[in-house]
């Protein structure tokens, strides 16, 4: 009876202050779906196309999306990826081809792009390598044609 009654009391505010919400197009289809705590968006939130398919999962801590989040086009296929702590980019960035292949790949730090930018070709090649600080580009560009 003990942990039962420890186990509610846990609980219980979990209960009590988290709610699910919905948001939805004119046609009646699901657009957003995710949690509310006190009144803020927290855990998994998802997007949706008109036609349902999936276009972005995301995770929210009090209203601040956090960890990595993963972005699809209308057909389904993986177009962007990226990591954000308290509402800002922080760490690797990476758009994709419609074939997966990865096509940029960026390092943000705070919001910004900080550090190598890597440009691919559809094949996977090295196409461009640049350089960034505080969100402007520094130094030279090497390309590869």
């Amino acid at each position: 009876m003990k942990y039962l009654l420890i186990l509610g009391v846990v609980c219980l505010p979990m209960v009590l202050f988290s709610q699910t919400y919905t948001t939805y197009y004119d046609s009646g289809n699901i657009k957003d779906i995710g949690s509310l705590e006190n009144g803020k968006i927290h855990g998994i939130s998802k997007g949706y196309y008109e036609d349902g398919t999936l276009m972005y999962v995301e995770k929210y801590r009090r209203d601040k999306q956090v960890g990595e989040a993963f972005y699809y086009d209308e057909s389904g296929h993986l177009k962007a990826s990226a990591k954000s702590r308290k509402d800002h980019l922080k760490g690797k960035a990476k758009i994709f081809y419609k074939n997966v292949q990865v096509r940029v790949v960026e390092k943000n730090n705070d919001g910004s792009q900080n550090g190598n930018i890597i440009l691919y070709s559809p094949n996977g090649e090295l196409k461009r390598l640049e350089y960034w600080r505080k969100g402007k580009k520094f130094g030279n560009t090497l390309a590869a044609y």
